[in-house]
């Protein structure tokens, strides 16, 4: 089953996670948006914090299985889906592998701190590598030590974050069971969209950090310029995680 939450009335807004962490990373949006007017409503990718792995495992096809499944069951429409690293490809897959549901439930998409390719989708190789390096990292393990764990989840922001989100950020990875964490990840290792995004017809805003490490400004350039009707923000000094870094800026840009 997938976890999910809701508060506030008004147009709607669903937000998608990134790997490895979990609904919690929208507290700010929760806190807020409700305030001016605007229904928001957050869910747990399967195998991720309060969500179900269920039997199929993951891949890019169940990210956008799972998503038609809140929206359809939630019974949205006229939703802004925002989908933030992995769950901004859930909303891209969501996008191109159901249109009908697309076409008659969703308003727009805002994919940030996203990417349509990973940098070892074009060689069997690397992927090969990337999971075997993948496979031997223990997520939990490294997380829930302060220090090290501290650094890790620093690596996800810009310039001058404040503590209290590194640690939310620590705290959410270090709930993150290691065989998630490793398969989850594997599975995003052979994504290639590109080719597919010139029929991603949608009103879409693709926001990205200059400072983001992990999805580096050219992968929502490459969005911007790949989806017809997309547009690009880049936010300056920012990372990989805008909810809690710019959270008055990106709030503007959703309700803009």
């Amino acid at each position: 089953s997938i976890y999910t939450v809701t508060r506030g009335e008004g147009p709607t807004i669903l937000f998608s996670h990134g790997v490895t962490i979990t609904s919690r990373v929208w507290v700010k949006q929760f806190e807020t948006l409700p305030e001016l007017g605007v229904r928001v409503v957050a869910f747990d990718h399967r195998g991720h914090g309060e969500s179900q792995l269920g039997s199929s495992g993951y891949s890019v096809q169940n990210l956008a299985t799972d998503m038609r499944t809140v929206i359809e069951g939630l019974d949205l429409h006229d939703v802004v889906l925002v989908g933030h690293s992995m769950g901004g490809v859930a909303v891209q897959a969501f996008a191109l592998e159901h249109p009908d549901v697309l076409n008659h439930r969703v308003r727009g998409l805002v994919l940030l701190s996203t990417l349509a390719k990973t940098s070892v989708s074009a060689s069997r190789q690397l992927q090969c590598l990337a999971e075997r390096v993948t496979a031997s990292f223990d997520l939990r393990k490294v997380m829930t030590r302060p220090n090290l764990g501290t650094m890790f989840a620093r690596v996800g922001f810009g310039r001058e974050p404040l503590a209290s989100q590194v640690e939310l950020n620590r705290q959410m990875l270090a709930t993150c069971d290691s065989a998630t964490a490793q398969q989850a990840t594997a599975a995003l290792l052979g994504l290639d969209l590109t080719a597919e995004l010139v029929n991603l017809h949608a009103s879409t805003l693709v926001i990205g950090g200059t400072n983001d490490v992990i999805t580096p400004p050219a992968e929502s350039r490459r969005l911007a310029e790949l989806i017809p009707e997309a547009r690009l923000e880049l936010v300056p000094g920012a990372g990989h995680m805008i909810m809690l870094e710019r959270t008055a800026l990106f709030h503007d840009l959703l309700l803009n």
